[in-house]
């Protein structure tokens, strides 16, 4: 890849973040891969979330930062960092969690070695609030194992993922604001229908929650299932191959 293609565009989203919003942006800005701009959007939060992003700016004029006015919802705020991207490849980050200092590179460099990716992952290691190892993902590197279990995210960590916005139509990078917990799975699933999703083995990532885990607690198995399955169903009617019901469902409800 050229300067102009390998140019990273991160996705920001911040809300009531203060606590761990400078580790966050800290991790972004060590990257060994400089090409990359930091596109940060404080979803109108109470705490002192746009106070820090207005220091850090100061640290580092990579990132870019503007406010909501009021509170629109993850799927909102992640739509208009996107309109503000100006990267041929497009990283997702989480406000709580960490990068190591060589994710953006080794995915800047898988992409270009496998032109069929449009978008790859990374395994995960997920800390405490203390920063100790919890637990470690074991995510699939294959499309096909990836896609069968995209719903319930047990198959990737969103928030690790790299899009290669070259890859897929014009504008099909967009979230939906009606599918919540599922706004990311209901967008890869689209994005899977013009080219396949990967992870890497590498662990590049640290995580202080695993997203499904979370959504269960939150949700209730039940609750949970019914979106599942509301997705699954708008999915099948949209793009006719889809995982199977049942490898949307059994997962959930053994969590």
């Amino acid at each position: 890849m050229n300067n102009e293609e390998s140019k990273v565009s991160i996705i920001l989203p911040v809300h009531n973040a203060g606590a761990f919003l400078p580790s966050c942006l800290q991790s972004l800005f060590s990257q060994t891969h400089q090409n990359l701009e930091i596109i940060a959007i404080d979803d109108n939060s109470t705490d002192n979330s746009y106070a820090i992003l207005r220091a850090m700016r100061k640290l580092d004029s990579r990132l870019k930062i503007s406010r909501n006015v009021k509170n629109y919802g993850m799927a909102v705020t992640l739509n208009r960092c996107l309109k503000k991207a100006k990267g041929t490849l497009i990283a997702f980050m989480d406000t709580h969690d960490k990068a190591l200092v060589k994710r953006i590179e080794e995915q800047v460099t898988y992409l270009a070695q496998n032109p069929k990716i449009a978008a790859v992952g990374t395994q995960c290691t997920y800390i405490g609030q203390n920063n100790r190892k919890v637990a470690q993902s074991s995510f699939p590197i294959d499309h096909d194992t990836i896609y069968k279990k995209l719903l319930h995210g047990l198959s990737m960590q969103f928030e690790t993922c790299m899009v290669h916005k070259e890859r897929l139509p014009k504008d099909m990078l967009k979230f939906s604001v009606n599918v919540y917990p599922y706004i990311f799975a209901d967008l890869f699933l689209k994005l899977s229908q013009y080219g396949q999703i990967a992870n890497l083995s590498k662990f590049l990532h640290h995580s202080r929650a695993h997203k499904s885990v979370r959504h269960a607690k939150t949700l209730g198995k039940v609750s949970n299932s019914f979106y599942a399955i509301k997705m699954w169903a708008q999915s099948l009617s949209q793009y006719g191959d889809t995982p199977s019901l049942r490898s949307v469902v059994m997962p959930l409800l053994r969590t």
